[in-house]
């Protein structure tokens, strides 16, 4: 099975020749075309070549490089062994499923965790490294174009995020993504991933959610409102908080996100072992930059459904900030 397709903002040619890779494919959304088309980036396939990496130097548990390549066994504890490799233009990943048997007993107890993980690590976590290489950080937020503005949407892990995402949606909002992604400080660009809420109607995944159908997707948008998400009153609040204040929320959320908590190790053994990219996103700076050129509001969702980012932006006026 082959397929192109466009997440973090880069474009991922896979090559999917095993049934593990090909169900991984298989479960992501439709594909999304846009103006971002060009060459790959990353370039994935699953099942050992010829270049594998046999020999060279420790530069972590389960990790060797030699020469600008590197072989992870059991990339972020997944059960997937990857060898990378990268030159100017692309990035190679070699993938082989090859669990333990205590890995293999969790993928069994938990599969919905072990399908995320594979996806992340064979498809997501190496387009997130390559889009650093163009100055940009992944962020624990979501973002939708609402009324004609693109909105990044922050908050805490359960907070509410993809539900209000979908509400939006079904109010006319265009989906980017509902949990991570990458921006250069004025974009964000979306991650080709399954959307799961509470109240969704299709499979069961983690956390009791389940999956939800988006109709419509883009790859990415400009930011123009920042949007904190709290769950705290009684009834639905907005008001306006400086730059700063959003900056340390997202920041913070970022770093204790547990989607991206294996993320920071992953990125910074390819940048050693590959001698490319930076060792750590620009994380901090990217969100001062993102909240500082767009107006930051603090939505508190109270304590039932309600809250529309359309009619809080219709409000507060903040067409008029834009």
């Amino acid at each position: 099975m082959r397929a192109v397709l466009q997440t973090a903002g880069e474009v991922v040619e896979v090559d999917a020749s095993g049934s593990w890779a090909t169900e991984v494919v298989r479960d992501l959304p439709p594909r999304v075309p846009g103006p971002h088309d060009g060459p790959p980036t990353v370039r994935v396939r699953d099942g050992w070549a010829e270049q594998r990496l046999a020999h060279g130097r420790r530069i972590g548990r389960g990790v060797t490089a030699h020469d600008g390549a590197l072989a992870l066994t059991s990339a972020c504890s997944s059960g997937v062994d990857l060898d990378v490799r990268a030159t100017d233009d692309v990035v190679s990943v070699l993938a082989d499923r090859r669990p333990t048997i205590r890995e293999a007993t969790l993928h069994r107890v938990l599969p919905e965790r072990s399908r995320l993980l594979t996806a992340d690590v064979l498809l997501h976590y190496p387009a997130i490294w390559r889009s650093g290489w163009r100055g940009r950080a992944p962020l624990h937020a979501g973002a939708l174009v609402v009324g004609g503005l693109g909105v990044l949407v922050v908050g805490a892990s359960g907070v509410g995020k993809s539900t209000l995402a979908m509400a939006e949606v079904g109010s006319g909002a265009t989906f980017v993504s509902d949990n991570v992604v990458v921006s250069d400080g004025r974009s964000a660009w979306g991650l080709l991933e399954p959307v799961r809420t509470a109240g969704g109607d299709g499979a069961r995944t983690t956390h009791g959610r389940r999956l939800v159908e988006v109709p419509l997707r883009r790859l990415a948008t400009q930011v123009d409102l920042v949007v904190v998400l709290r769950r705290e009153a009684g009834a639905v609040q907005a008001r306006e908080i400086s730059a700063d204040v959003a900056a340390r929320e997202l920041t913070a959320g970022t770093y204790s996100a547990g989607e991206l908590r294996r993320y920071w190790g992953f990125a910074a053994t390819l940048a050693v072992g590959t001698g490319r990219g930076p060792a750590h996103p620009p994380v901090a700076s990217v969100a001062q930059q993102v909240c500082s050129a767009a107006p930051c509001l603090e939505l508190d969702l109270g304590d039932r459904p309600g809250a529309h980012l359309t009619h809080v932006v219709e409000t507060l006026g903040v067409a008029q900030w834009t």
